[in-house]
């Protein structure tokens, strides 16, 4: 086998090994840039009466990563995410044994071949190697771009209960907990957006949530 051929099919395993390695250990991570909630009633001349057992403050901080991660939507998305990760893992694994068999047969028959055709062989192989890289690149990108898809739905659903959180606390405002230097705990309202969200979702149906992937972890839009 050509020495160029060699070179593409042991880079494409080393490629695999990073897709396999990336899905394994890839975690949702939630990145809204809420930013700055600001309530929807600042224009009124008067305050709702606050609800027992909430905090009272015009100001309330929220961490969204935890907020996403922790419901029961975050949940449902990575259990997706990592089902189909692991399909891809396998895929990987899979792929690499059969590639790396079909390499050691194409050097086993170059003293018996004649050279034009085993320069015809090298190339499909190549060839072969090129798309079959391409492929499962494609598949890579496609779970990372449906935990992006996931992650903008979760805001729409989200809002409204920090908007709701907002009215019943008298709130002006939530801000991003990591962009607060020092709060008390009290106007934290991380527990009690996921508490509440989560009686929302309780009961829905939320299989198959992440767009482009089934319960199972493979494609529903593409099948490649």
């Amino acid at each position: 086998m050509s020495g160029v051929t060699l070179m593409l099919a042991r880079s494409f395993l080393r490629c695999l090994g990073c897709v396999i390695a990336t899905t394994a250990v890839a975690q949702p991570k939630f990145s809204p840039q809420i930013g700055v909630v600001v309530s929807p009633s600042l224009q009124e001349t008067t305050q709702p009466a606050p609800v027992i057992g909430l905090p009272r403050s015009v100001v309330l901080t929220i961490n969204s990563n935890e907020f996403y991660a922790k419901s029961a939507y975050g949940k449902q998305v990575a259990q997706e995410i990592q089902a189909r990760s692991a399909v891809l893992a396998a895929e990987n694994s899979r792929i690499e044994a059969e590639l790396k068999a079909e390499e050691q047969d194409l050097a086993q028959r170059r003293q018996s071949t004649d050279p034009n055709v085993f320069r015809r062989l090298a190339e499909a192989f190549d060839k072969k190697v090129q798309n079959t890289r391409a492929v499962q690149e494609k598949k890579s990108a496609e779970i990372t771009s449906a935990e992006q898809v996931s992650q903008r739905e979760f805001q729409k659903v989200a809002l409204p209960v920090l908007e709701d959180i907002m009215t019943e606390t008298g709130a002006a405002v939530i801000l991003e907990q990591s962009n607060v230097l020092i709060s008390a705990t009290s106007v934290d309202v991380t527990d009690l957006a996921i508490a509440r969200l989560n009686i929302i979702l309780d009961g829905q149906n939320m299989v198959g949530i992440t767009p482009g992937l089934s319960q199972d972890g493979t494609d529903t839009e593409t099948n490649n």
